[in-house]
């Protein structure tokens, strides 16, 4: 006889990679902005956002929130910021409805190295785009014109040397 807890259905019917995806970008949005004072999240923005500026400063001999490791893991790590709870709400919903897809297509690594992938483009986009040197690139919705910094986050950005 099979009882009434026999049949185990998960609790939520998404790939476990999307449901870490999920985990992983709310508790960076709530670590950052419950836990980290003004400073602090700014750092924090400015060391794991993607911002073509970061290269032009570290060349210059100035500093940067990261120095050179962050150049590398930026381009990667942008996505998994948020700006804005609303912001944040909207990415992990058009994640769960279309990411699922590709998830259980994929399957988690190669799901993976197609976000990687995805998000080394876009960074690479917004870097090669004139009007967007300037701009910081956070969460998965960067190309679109909101690809900036919010204004709640006030920074001084290191002034170039000059030559």
């Amino acid at each position: 006889m099979q009882g009434d807890n026999d049949n185990h259905e998960p609790m939520f019917n998404l790939p476990r990679v999307i449901l870490g995806f999920i985990l992983l970008s709310a508790g960076i949005f709530i670590g950052r902005t419950w836990y980290l004072g003004g400073d602090g999240a700014t750092t924090f923005l400015l060391t794991f956002c993607f911002t073509p500026l970061r290269y032009q400063y570290l060349m210059s001999g100035n500093g940067f929130p990261g120095g050179w490791a962050a150049g590398i893991w930026s381009p990667f790590t942008y996505v998994f910021l948020s700006p804005t709870l609303q912001s944040l709400i909207f990415d992990l919903l058009w994640l769960t409805a279309f990411g699922t897809a590709v998830a259980r297509r994929f399957g988690p690594w190669r799901f993976i190295g197609f976000c990687a992938a995805a998000a080394a483009i876009g960074a690479a986009y917004s870097g090669c785009c004139r009007e967007r040197a300037r701009r910081f690139c956070l969460g998965r919705t960067s190309s679109s014109p909101l690809c900036s910094v919010p204004p709640s986050v006030s920074f001084t950005r290191p002034a170039l040397a000059a030559s």
